[in-house]
């Protein structure tokens, strides 16, 4: 089934931390996972999707008043129409992603966290992108959970 770009607004979101986790099949690379953004033109967001095919990789871009922090993509290899388990934490102190039990990707942006409120579903941070695909599981924990905990709940 193709689940619909979904979106709400809640006081769920933590501003200084925290870690999104998504076990999902999707039928291609390029694909939104899922996004949480401010729900304004100002383009603050965190967007969670599939990075090119010739890179098949779960990837992670932050964005600051437009400016992107610079996209990580995870070690793991994305496999279509397969069940992918991806992990994203991020904090001021920056990101670190896990794809299907891989070594954890990091990156030392941003110095400061966005003021978000939304989360799109299978979309990217303007909610209108849905290519198809299945979210199994979709979690979001207020905090930033360690590294290696990222690899653990990856684990295929």
């Amino acid at each position: 089934t193709t689940a619909a770009v979904s979106v709400f607004e809640s006081s769920w979101y933590n501003q200084t931390e925290g870690t999104m986790f998504a076990a999902y099949n999707q039928p291609a690379v390029g694909i939104g996972i899922a996004a949480i953004d401010d729900g304004t033109t100002s383009n603050n967001s965190i967007v969670l999707f599939t990075s090119s095919v010739a890179n098949q990789k779960a990837s992670a871009n932050m964005l600051l008043a437009s400016a992107n922090q610079g996209r990580i993509d995870a070690g793991g290899t994305f496999a279509p129409n397969v069940l992918n388990q991806v992990a994203l934490a991020v904090s001021a102190n920056g990101r670190a992603l896990s794809c299907n039990g891989s070594a954890v990707s990091t990156s030392t942006n941003p110095s400061s966290m966005p003021s978000l409120s939304r989360l799109g579903i299978q979309g990217d941070s303007t909610f209108v992108s849905n290519k198809g695909g299945t979210i199994k599981r979709l979690t979001y924990w207020p905090t930033r959970l360690s590294n290696t905990t990222l690899q653990q709940i990856t684990q295929p």
